[in-house]
């Protein structure tokens, strides 16, 4: 069975509290089975642990999310070295030309966010092949879309349609969520696909969008964050473990 992922869902769509229950039963009646939930790092209030164990009664996986607003790239730095290994995803929101191009080449950064269309320029084909060697992924918002009206929502599909175009011919990965900051803006994942046909996605691929890629990046970073996690490929292994394998290798 397909899992489909939202990978951006704000801490604030848990509130109030006593909602929590209700929240969860709704996101997995939409039809996802993993949510990342985007952290506020100040806010020592917020309980993710909490929520992640309660989601479990509705099948559902819930993984961190850290979304970094660097002021430059000496910043960015810092703060990929400060939150890398808090949380399961990490995203840049590239406001900047050279905050994108650094962000796409640093393989600790897993997503490229762009805030509003105007960041959107920073992405070019450069930036592209940048984002192919980091194994970086470019972010599309439905939330976006939503807030926009007539010459400034055209604008906004004519300007992700080309960074959709760059990605495709490029190989970057592409990834489409919701970015609610409440529960009315969370969207079903075949919504989610409906804006990738909007935006001249092929089908293939937007199902990737929501399903797959989202799905690898996790499961790539879970690795990562493992204490026996070395260097891509390399693993520290119980040496009795390996012997036992072996061993029962050669019985056979």
């Amino acid at each position: 069975m397909k899992k489909y992922v939202d990978m951006y869902v704000n801490q604030t769509v848990f509130q109030p509290k006593e909602q929590i229950d209700k929240i969860l039963e709704i996101i997995s009646e939409l039809g996802f089975s993993v949510i990342c939930v985007s952290l506020d790092v100040k806010d020592r209030r917020y309980i993710f642990e909490e929520i992640k164990k309660k989601a479990e009664n509705f099948n559902l996986e819930l993984y961190r999310r850290i979304d970094l607003s660097p002021k430059n790239v000496e910043d960015l730095k810092n703060k990929l070295r400060q939150f890398r290994r808090k949380c399961e995803i990490l995203s840049v929101k590239c406001v900047e030309k050279k905050i994108c191009t650094w962000a796409a080449r640093d393989r600790r950064v897993d997503i490229l966010n762009f805030p509003s269309f105007e960041y959107l320029k920073n992405f070019t084909e450069s930036t592209a092949n940048l984002a192919v060697e980091g194994e970086t992924a470019i972010e599309i918002w439905f939330k976006q879309f939503l807030g926009v009206r007539g010459i400034k929502r055209a604008r906004l599909i004519a300007e992700t349609r080309r960074v959709a175009k760059i990605a495709l011919e490029k190989g970057v990965k592409i990834v489409i969520d919701s970015g609610a900051g409440n529960i009315f803006e969370m969207r079903a994942p075949r919504e989610l696909g409906a804006l990738g046909y909007l935006l001249d996605i092929p089908e293939k691929h937007m199902e990737l969008a929501i399903s797959e890629t989202p799905l690898n990046i996790i499961k790539t970073n879970l690795c990562k964050l493992s204490p026996n996690f070395v260097l891509p490929g390399v693993e520290i292994v119980d040496m009795e473990e390996e012997n036992w394998l072996k061993k029962k290798e050669t019985d056979t």
